[in-house]
């Protein structure tokens, strides 16, 4: 799936625009993060939709997969950088957060946060996966 920068500022709402037949088939790299030596984390975003709406799949909604529950902490995955670069991580936390409720996660250079609604309850639950990436794993 592709990630598309996306503009944000720290204390306002995620919301990443939908295209228009209103789905979300890209990522949104908040930019802001992860954009210098400093210690930060890359933070993407990205909605899901709910399992009950007849045009909710993969394609459309592909962070969808974010909600699966076999997600296995130490399990591998990739990620290919703006330069093409194919770089090595591996899960290190999964959690279902309350929606009502602010989250947090480390302030670490090496991680690559991914979030989105839950699938199964969209409008109670985000899904929080965090990555070790690159020379970190």
């Amino acid at each position: 799936m592709n990630v598309v920068p996306m503009d944000w500022t720290p204390g306002q709402i995620v919301d990443p625009p939908l295209d228009t037949n209103n789905f979300d088939p890209v990522a949104h790299w908040l930019k802001g993060t992860g954009q210098s030596a400093a210690v930060r984390p890359v933070v993407i975003a990205a909605h899901a939709c709910h399992r009950l709406v007849p045009l909710c799949n993969d394609s459309t909604f592909p962070f969808n997969r974010l909600s699966y529950g076999g997600w296995a902490v130490g399990q591998p995955a990739t990620l290919i950088d703006a330069h093409g670069h194919v770089v090595t991580c591996a899960l290190e936390d999964r959690r279902i957060e309350d929606k009502t409720k602010q989250f947090a996660f480390s302030n670490d250079p090496c991680l690559v946060v991914v979030f989105s609604c839950n699938f199964e309850n969209p409008d109670g639950q985000i899904v929080l996966l965090t990555f070790r990436c690159g020379q970190c794993t």
